[in-house]
């Protein structure tokens, strides 16, 4: 299944540029395969659009305008349906396709870089703020640490050897 965007390249209406930059954006933002068709350099492609878009989408002067989203053969909808969809947190449902692999597997990645995070925070925050919102007494790394890059190799490199189990940044 490919989520095919019919445009127009050379179009010279700035408000159909705007909704298919931001429907192109969204798509390779969110890494959701697609597919680009130019309905102003093929023509084939313009008349099966034409003929693929439900009569109850069809305006009651002219043609359809881009952009026009279809998964394979089927209609998903224009831009006012894709942006009703992304309001609504509902835009895989929209383009007919299962959830983002990303978004299944949140819970398991947020849990892996929490430490991380924790230990990169202690040494941007005093140790006495971390203290008291935690309960956790931090080690000061300040004059220590090096750069940020050397601060993460760090952080990466001695979790789980503060013996107890616990990461050195933790006493």
């Amino acid at each position: 299944m490919v989520v095919r965007v019919f445009i127009a390249s050379s179009s010279g209406s700035v408000v159909i540029k705007k909704r298919q930059q931001a429907i192109v954006g969204f798509l390779e933002a969110n890494r959701i395969p697609f597919e680009e068709v130019d309905i102003t350099m093929r023509e084939e492609q313009r008349f099966w659009m034409y003929q693929h878009i439900p009569e109850d989408k069809h305006p009651e002067k002219g043609n359809p305008l881009p952009p026009q989203i279809f998964n394979d053969q089927q209609y998903c909808g224009d831009y006012e349906d894709f942006f009703q969809a992304k309001e609504n947190n509902t835009v895989f449902l929209f383009l007919r396709l299962p959830t983002h692999p990303s978004v299944q597997d949140s819970n398991a990645s947020s849990s892996r870089f929490l430490p991380l995070f924790a230990k990169l925070h202690c040494v941007r925050h005093r140790t006495e703020d971390w203290t008291s919102r935690t309960g956790l007494r931090v080690e000061q790394h300040r004059r220590s640490s090096g750069t940020g890059a050397q601060m993460l190799e760090k952080a990466a490199g001695k979790e789980g050897e503060g013996g107890d189990g616990a990461p050195v940044w933790w006493q």
